[in-house]
């Protein structure tokens, strides 16, 4: 496995796409953001999860 500076270890996205992801499912659905960007459930799924493992992260 390679480290990428712009992604993380678990994710297959970079950085930029998942916050672009987050940015627009405040005002849409997930549903409407993964057909936008071409993604599968599970994709925004992972996406979701990992941004909410980050704001946990900043908490504690």
């Amino acid at each position: 496995m390679v480290c990428l500076p712009w992604a993380e270890a678990e994710s297959r996205f970079t950085e930029l796409l998942e916050e672009l992801a987050i940015a627009l499912l405040k005002p849409a659905s997930r549903q409407a953001v993964a057909n936008r960007l071409r993604l599968s459930w599970e994709e925004m799924r992972g996406i979701m999860e990992r941004a909410v493992d980050r704001g946990l992260k900043r908490l504690f």
